[in-house]
């Protein structure tokens, strides 16, 4: 290679080499959820949404199936005092709650996909309906095992398998089961065995049933453009929460500081797409102290939720801005509080280049390219690219030009 060549392949080398690298990003914790998750659909009786007591037929109640002969299943919402001596019963969980046998004995119930080996919990709340002046009691069993062969399970620290409440209050009682060799579908369901009504189809009330593994919550984030991006730019991000889990993720609670070399673009903040306030004002997030905080509705099995804001790049920042974010939540199942933080988004920053103009710009000329022309600083900036890299390289060209006529020149002198 001539001492030429060789020049020129070391400036252009040189000029490349300050083109900001964009660092790898950190992969989220957890990455994944164990394989097998099993959890229940409807859970909390929420589908579909009514008023008072009222009779559904068994298709009309996602997840829930019925071996009574008329098929019909009974849930109640808001609005029931009337059947219930006038006292209103308020749900264990949501607005909903179900009553065991809607018109004649039989077992309400669920099949779910299970692997031989696995150690499963149950939780359910149960309440007596009020039928008396006096202190009412229901009972009721949990049947768990393959299909036409369940068997009732005793709670955990229970003598009998017997689930005895009043009507006062809601109780709360949970168990574990083992699936055992060769089952891979397990029936879990619900069997009246008394009622202070003398009637097995009036009384025991269910609600916030839970049956499988616990939540398991994964955080993702994203940006709507790489970079490199200059002062001035805006940047929007993304926080996506998913609970891949067998069970409900409730009281979720997303955080995300704003990144150094970035300032928050206020009333940016939505969630599912809906505008939020940046206030703590009673709505579901806000932002204060350089973070924005989020609070979804409660993650069931396979719920999502995203959340969304804009920061923009401050003046004099450099490098690169670095981003992630968090949630917190409680595992409704085991009652433990779990955290997934999401990836690091990084995005490269430019040095030294102008944000673009808000007024209008002067006239062109052979320095100042006009703003139609393709690929300037405006037509970048809608394609969320950024003029960094053509300058950087068109700077290390401009000095490799010069260099070559310089060592041109040395090259004829000796």
């Amino acid at each position: 290679m001539s001492i030429v060549l060789r020049g020129f392949a070391a400036i252009l080398g040189a000029g490349l080499a300050a083109v900001p690298a964009v660092a790898a990003g950190a992969v989220q914790d957890p990455v994944s959820c164990p394989p097998g998750a099993v959890g229940l659909a409807n859970s909390s009786f929420e589908a579909p949404a009514g008023k008072g007591p009222r009779f559904l037929a068994e298709g009309e109640v996602p997840g829930w199936s019925t071996t009574a002969s008329d098929k019909r299943v009974e849930l109640w919402g808001p609005g029931n005092g009337f059947a219930n001596r006038g006292n209103e019963v308020p749900a264990a969980d949501g607005a909903q709650f179900a009553e065991l046998n809607a018109t004649r004995p039989s077992t309400l119930y669920q099949d779910v996909a299970t692997t031989p080996g696995q150690k499963l919990l149950w939780r359910i709340r149960h309440r007596a309906r009020d039928v008396s002046p006096g202190v009412d009691k229901d009972t009721m069993h949990v049947l768990i095992g393959a299909p036409g062969a369940e068997s009732p399970q005793k709670p955990s620290g229970a003598a009998t398998p017997d689930i005895v409440d009043t009507d006062a209050a809601w109780g709360t009682w949970t168990g574990v089961y083992t699936v055992p060799a060769g089952q891979t579908t397990t029936r879990f369901g619900f069997k009246a065995v008394s009622t202070a009504s003398g009637n097995d189809s009036m009384g025991n009330f269910l609600d916030d049933i839970t049956f499988g593994t616990p939540a398991c919550v994964i955080a993702t984030k994203s940006a709507d453009a790489d970079g490199p991006l200059a002062a001035g730019d805006e940047l929007a991000y993304t926080v996506r929460v998913r609970n891949d889990g067998g069970s409900a993720a409730g009281n979720p609670v997303v955080r995300d500081a704003i990144p150094a070399g970035a300032t928050y673009v206020p009333g940016s903040i939505t969630l599912d797409g809906v505008p939020l306030t940046d206030a703590a004002d009673g709505d579901a997030a806000e932002f204060a102290d350089g973070t924005v905080v989020a609070r979804p509705d409660r993650l069931e099995r396979g719920d999502a939720a995203e959340l969304g804001f804009r920061v923009t790049v401050t003046e004099g920042a450099k490098g690169r801005l670095e981003n992630t974010a968090t949630a917190h939540y409680v595992s409704v199942l085991i009652g433990e509080d779990g955290t997934a933080t999401s990836n690091t988004v990084v995005t490269p920053l430019v040095a030294g280049v102008e944000p673009t103009p808000t007024t209008s710009s002067p006239s062109p000329t052979a320095s100042s390219p006009s703003p139609s022309t393709s690929g300037s600083r405006e037509d970048l900036a809608t394609t969320g690219a950024a003029l960094g890299v053509p300058a950087a390289i068109g700077a290390a060209l401009l000095a490799a030009g010069g260099a070559l006529v310089l060592l041109a020149r040395r090259a004829r002198r000796s």
